[in-house]
């Protein structure tokens, strides 16, 4: 680390500090966050608002120690904040953006879950249209016990291919792989039929316990075996709860969708020097995956399943 004041490498910084040292930075010397104080670092309070918010956002149980334990974390930040300013290190040009990112980042979100706070509840008819529309999530449901076996995807070349054709059990392949010395793990679990991806499912419901299949993803294999099927179906008032916090997500991401695609409409947005330029036909509208990520963010999913 040099001097104070001195340019620093701020790319190292996670996220979660920049938006408290942001945070904190903003109200110093402007307002004073409410609550009495629990504390005081050379004359600048903790208050019980900003010792609340740091209990939420920690692990910490609510015991004494616990308490202290976060407690004593603001009374350090507070000294290096101090610290920080008295050196001037939050007028330095790199700081000032890590910040100022930071704080567009929480604005932006803050935003977003104030227009949509308040999701309709999803009638009975949709509930029960969705229901109907994912027989494999609930009237439908089983649940696939199986035992598996994980091994890097180079490791299944054609040789083991003739293996897994001829063996009877995963032991068989067991002993071929220990003879040969590749590495592989073994576990036993129970998937549903409602967590799967689609494609698993399709083939799985046309397998048979004691059947074998392969499934690669990315550079990792699994080798499985179904040991057994159990129907375990979910009735229309018990899959209620669950599909109410779908649909309200889903209406939550609509919604975001609509207002993001509503501020580019009416934004007048100017790409200096070509740069996106060949984004400008995407000015009318939202990607949905950046107001997922939003919405997710800013807590309206989990606001809207209360």
């Amino acid at each position: 680390m040099t001097g104070p004041g001195s340019s620093w490498r701020w790319r190292g910084l996670s996220l979660a500090f920049l938006v408290v040292f942001s945070s904190a930075l903003g109200a110093c010397g402007k307002f004073d966050l409410p609550g009495a104080a629990v504390a005081r670092v050379n004359g600048k309070a903790i208050t019980e608002y900003q010792f609340g918010n740091e209990l939420l956002r920690t692990s910490t149980g609510p015991t004494d120690a616990g308490r202290t334990q976060v407690l004593q974390k603001l009374i350090d930040r507070q000294l290096l904040q101090a610290e920080a300013q008295r050196h001037s290190i939050d007028r330095d040009p790199h700081v000032m953006s890590a910040i100022e990112s930071a704080k567009a980042q929480i604005l932006a979100e803050a935003y977003l879950q104030s227009r949509l706070a308040y999701v309709p509840a999803p009638s009975r008819d949709e509930i029960a249209a969705y229901f109907h529309r994912h027989p494999e999530q609930f009237a439908k449901r089983t649940l696939f016990h199986l035992k598996e076996m994980a091994l890097p995807s180079t490791q299944l070349t054609g040789e083991l291919q003739s293996v897994l054709d001829q063996a009877r059990t995963l032991e068989d392949i067991a002993a071929w792989l220990d003879g040969r010395r590749v590495l592989y793990t073994q576990a036993r679990q129970t998937r549903s039929s409602a967590d799967m991806p689609a494609a698993l499912l399709a083939r799985m419901q046309d397998m048979q316990a004691g059947q074998m299949a392969v499934v690669r993803e990315g550079d990792s294999a699994s080798l499985f075996a179904i040991m057994a099927i159990e129907p375990s179906p979910v009735t229309l008032a018990t899959a209620t709860p669950q599909i109410e916090r779908i649909l309200q997500s889903q209406k939550a991401r609509e919604l975001g969708q609509a207002e993001l695609s509503r501020l580019r409409l009416s934004a007048r947005v100017e790409y200096a020097n070509g740069a996106g330029a060949p984004l400008a036909r995407m000015q009318g509208s939202a990607t949905l995956a950046d107001t997922e990520k939003f919405v997710s963010q800013s807590g309206v999913q989990q606001h809207a399943a209360q």
